[in-house]
């Protein structure tokens, strides 16, 4: 009587129903699907990868594969009360702040002109200024510590060190420890310098695959030099990297157990990164002024007409030997040398290295 046909109009519902429950499906996007496709869309490193995995692992296992729009506000302050009073507050600020990161993500999802999300419910913890501040850790080595560690690295190659009973026993790792100190340099990207990226003629160094993804070209003062070319022409070089790990296959990974057998050695434990700040309070003690110290430590700062200035590495090489002397006024009061083996003849130090591969 109205004109409609009965069979098509079943046909419709049946089609609109499937559409829905196509929708609700779609819609039920697992936090677990999500980071996924974070990890597609990002070009995050393999570390900051498995740092995302294990948070994610460790603190919301039992989230992965629910979907995303039934955690709601209630759920995360819950889940960061329960993170912080059974893995502590920096536990629970990284991983609410990774959650957020993913949720914000999927945010910006639509999926037949309907919002994944329409919020973030990480923002409760905004919202509700629920504290999250982490005090940053301010340990550096003061001038005993300091005197000590640079004594027992200035003792490792001489042929008596052996001797000792109590010593450090892989020589990679005091190597290490020296670039770490005399350059400032993130334990990551010292760790994985290559040969090809080292320039012992024009006394440079280049680390490019860097925390804020800035090339970053290092002067080598007195004590990095002299360690490079005794690694140079040591006769178990590695063919590609200068601080290989111990199997020889790839770069050295964080050498925490030998950091803290020398940590027994000279009496005070310490860690890698406390060399950074280390070499940043001695770059402040000198009288660098706050850009110098960013540049030399690699920091981004907001100075846009520095890519635009030619030579930094030469004008951040008096920066690099500044702050080498303040080291060595600080633990001997005067500048000593350390002590590495006679090079060869000039003509082999430098015959595999071209200026102009790294200009």
């Amino acid at each position: 009587k109205q004109g409609d046909d009965p069979g098509e109009l079943d046909k419709q519902k049946k089609e609109q129903r499937e559409r829905d429950a196509a929708i609700k499906v779609a819609l039920s996007v697992s936090l677990s699907e999500v980071f996924d496709s974070y990890l597609q869309a990002r070009n995050l490193k393999p570390k900051s990868i498995r740092d995302y995995t294990n948070t994610l692992k460790l603190c919301f296992s039992d989230w992965m594969e629910q979907p995303v729009r039934d955690i709601s506000r209630k759920h995360v302050e819950d889940r960061f009360y329960h993170i912080k009073k059974t893995a502590g507050k920096a536990q629970a600020a990284k991983a609410m702040r990774y959650l957020s990161a993913l949720l914000n993500y999927a945010k910006a999802d639509e999926i037949e002109g309907e919002r994944l999300i329409t919020e973030n419910p990480c923002d409760v913890l905004k919202d509700k200024k629920i504290d999250r501040r982490i005090a940053p850790r301010t340990n550096y080595l003061d001038k005993p510590v300091l005197r000590e560690l640079v004594e027992e690295l200035s003792r490792v190659r001489h042929p008596d060190y052996a001797k000792k009973e109590q010593r450090i026993t892989n020589l990679t790792v005091a190597d290490y420890l020296v670039l770490l100190l005399f350059t400032g340099l993130r334990r990551d990207e010292a760790a994985a310098l290559e040969w090809d990226r080292v320039n012992l003629k024009d006394k440079l160094f280049v680390i490019e695959d860097t925390k804020n993804g800035q090339t970053h070209v290092v002067p080598m003062s007195g004590p990095v030099e002299k360690m490079l070319i005794a690694r140079s022409h040591a006769p178990d070089r590695h063919e590609r990297w200068v601080f290989p790990a111990r199997g020889g296959q790839g770069p050295l990974q964080e050498p925490r157990y030998q950091i803290y057998k020398i940590g027994e050695i000279i009496g005070h434990q310490f860690t890698s990164h406390d060399l950074r700040r280390t070499f940043a309070t001695l770059a402040e003690s000198y009288g660098l002024d706050n850009y110098a110290i960013k540049r030399a430590l690699n920091h981004k700062t907001q100075d846009i007409t520095e890519t635009y200035i030619q030579g930094r590495a030469e004008k951040m090489r008096q920066w690099f030997d500044a702050i080498a002397d303040e080291i060595y006024w600080w633990t001997y009061e005067e500048p000593p040398d350390l002590v590495y083996p006679a090079p060869p003849d000039d003509d082999q130090i430098y015959k595999d290295y071209d200026a102009d591969t790294l200009s």
